[in-house]
């Protein structure tokens, strides 16, 4: 089905004119008719960005909730960054460090191991 937009240059036929639909099953011939033909139906929505498509502006409770996630995002990320930094101080290094009481109880052993020694060497 065919539908042709009206010409300016061309006169007015008397069917279009009188705004008559021809009964017989051809094109229709109305203005109203050959309009609608050429445009989407209304139920379809808007192409592109307009005025129609914007969203509504935000309320003022809906921003200062947004502002206030982010700002506990923020200190989230600073507090995860912090805890990752103690937990690397915190690893065992490489290096064995002896506990201060293993070396007195080593310090104790040689002591004693000297007092023998010279105990020994005394008595003979």
């Amino acid at each position: 089905m065919t539908v042709e937009a009206p010409k300016s240059d061309r006169p007015a036929q008397p069917d279009e004119a009188a705004g008559d639909d021809s009964g017989e099953g051809g094109p229709p011939t109305s203005r109203s008719s050959q309009i609608s033909g050429s445009f989407p139906p209304a139920d379809s929505g808007p192409d592109g960005d307009t005025l129609l498509s914007a969203p509504a502006p935000a309320q003022r409770w809906e921003t200062d909730l947004e502002d206030r996630l982010a700002t506990a995002r923020r200190r989230i990320d600073d507090l995860e960054a912090r805890v990752r930094a103690l937990e690397a101080s915190a690893r065992p290094t490489t290096r064995m460090e002896l506990p201060r009481a293993v070396w007195w109880v080593v310090f104790m052993v040689l002591l004693a191991l000297i007092w023998q020694l010279a105990a020994w060497l005394g008595g003979r």
